[in-house]
């Protein structure tokens, strides 16, 4: 039938940087830390390590590293060597394995019965992340999603990332769709690429609860909700595109109307406008 691809984090499933990863490695490099700066509290530490990995990745983003922004184990082992630290090197991919526990991983509502639903209707499903391999795959695997995709494309295997449209190329020919939750990632890739783009945001506005996906996209409501998400966007993202840039072609309350959603955009036609 058609080609859907799927952004992961934030879309499909949780993963465990924030609240078991970034923590460990934070208390690693904590004791180097403190010794540079033996006048910080205990807690202000663990705060300033993890903000020098986010300037790590923000300085990569900035210098065109598009790749490089992912490699958790470079960034972290460089702000490591950067704070003097003595210990052994940082390695993410097993505290990202040792972290696929319930309190710190779970799959979205409706995740597994959306894409099972697609994939009952004959389409091919493809996971487009960001996220290095080593970091999603035991998640994928740990919550019972990788079943389901008969690919997963990230930087480290593709060489390229999201927002590029050569990343999204390697999905495949068109036409195509794409669920993602970002704009300056996930929208403008999509158009960039000649992808239909779904956008699942974090929380949508109430005026556009009531509407179907498609109606929403012609609301006024929803312009103003886009440039609050790239204001926000913007302490992660760089470049940010402009507002027209990264228009979505639907926008979804949740997982359970994507299937609704593929389903009008294949009788469509699988056209990219209107």
């Amino acid at each position: 039938m058609a080609l859907i691809t799927f952004d992961l984090d934030g879309v499909l499933q949780r993963n465990p940087f924030n609240t078991g990863v970034f923590p460990h490695i934070s208390k690693a490099l904590a004791s180097a830390y403190s010794l540079q700066f033996p006048d910080t509290s205990a807690d202000q530490v663990a705060k300033n390590v993890v903000n020098l990995v986010r300037a790590e990745f923000r300085r990569r983003q900035e210098a065109g590293d598009w790749v490089g922004t992912y490699d958790w184990d470079g960034i972290c082992n460089r702000v490591a060597r950067d704070l003097a630290y003595t210990g052994e090197p940082i390695d993410v991919a097993p505290l990202v394995r040792h972290y696929c526990t319930p309190d710190h991983i779970y799959a979205y509502a409706g995740a597994h019965e959306c894409l099972a639903a697609l994939q009952a209707a004959g389409h091919t499903l493809k996971a487009l992340t960001n996220g290095f391999a080593a970091y999603q795959d035991p998640v994928l695997e740990a919550l019972g999603l990788r079943q389901f995709f008969v690919d997963v494309l990230t930087p480290d295997r593709c060489g390229t990332a999201k927002p590029f449209a050569d990343f999204f190329a390697w999905a495949g020919s068109l036409p195509a769709l794409h669920v993602g939750d970002t704009l300056a990632h996930d929208l403008l890739g999509a158009r960039r690429a000649g992808f239909v783009g779904v956008w699942l945001p974090p929380k949508l506005p109430e005026e556009l609860a009531t509407l179907s996906p498609r109606e929403r996209t012609h609301h006024a409501r929803l312009q103003a909700y886009i440039d609050e998400r790239l204001r926000y966007e913007q302490t992660w993202y760089h470049p940010l595109p402009a507002p027209d840039e990264c228009q979505p072609h639907y926008v979804v309350r949740d997982l359970s109307e994507v299937p609704g959603v593929v389903a009008d955009w294949v009788a469509r036609g699988c056209r990219t406008d209107g």
